[in-house]
C-alpha cells in the first residue's frame, strides 16, 4: 500500500500543478485578451489624431494655396510686363550709352540732350 499512497500522493501533486498551470494559462489569456483591447483602443485614438491632423494640414494648405493666389501674380501673366519692362530699360540704357559714345567721339554735347536743354 505505501506504492499506492505514493502514487496517489504524486499524482495530487500532478493534479495541484495542473489546476495551477491550468489557472495560469487562464490568466495570461485574460492579460492576452486585456492587451488586444487595449492596443485596439490605442490604434483606434492615434487613428483619429491621424485623421485630425491631416483634416488640418489640408485646411492650412488649402487657406496657404488661397492666399498664394490672391497675393501673388502667376508667372504666365507676368511675362508680358516683364518683357515691356526690360523693353523701356533697355530703351533708356541704349539712349544713355549712344548719348556717351556721341560725347566722347563728337568731343561736344549732342543737340537737345542735357539739362542745359531742359533747362531753356
Amino acid at each position: 500500500m505505501p506504492e499506492t499512497e505514493k502514487i496517489n500522493e504524486i499524482l495530487a501533486r500532478l493534479d495541484e500543478r495542473s489546476k495551477a498551470i491550468n489557472d495560469s494559462m487562464k490568466s495570461l489569456q485574460e492579460n492576452i485578451i486585456s492587451f488586444k483591447h487595449d492596443l485596439k483602443t490605442q490604434n483606434d485614438t492615434l487613428v483619429k489624431k491621424i485623421e485630425k491632423s491631416e483634416d488640418d494640414f489640408n485646411a492650412r494648405l488649402e487657406k496657404l494655396e488661397s492666399k498664394i493666389e490672391l497675393n501673388y501674380v502667376k508667372q504666365e501673366k507676368f511675362n508680358p510686363i516683364e518683357r515691356i519692362v526690360y523693353g523701356i530699360i533697355g530703351l533708356i540704357l541704349v539712349a544713355v550709352c549712344t548719348g556717351l559714345l556721341s560725347y566722347v567721339i563728337v568731343g561736344k554735347q549732342p543737340v537737345g540732350v542735357g539739362i542745359g536743354s531742359i533747362i531753356k
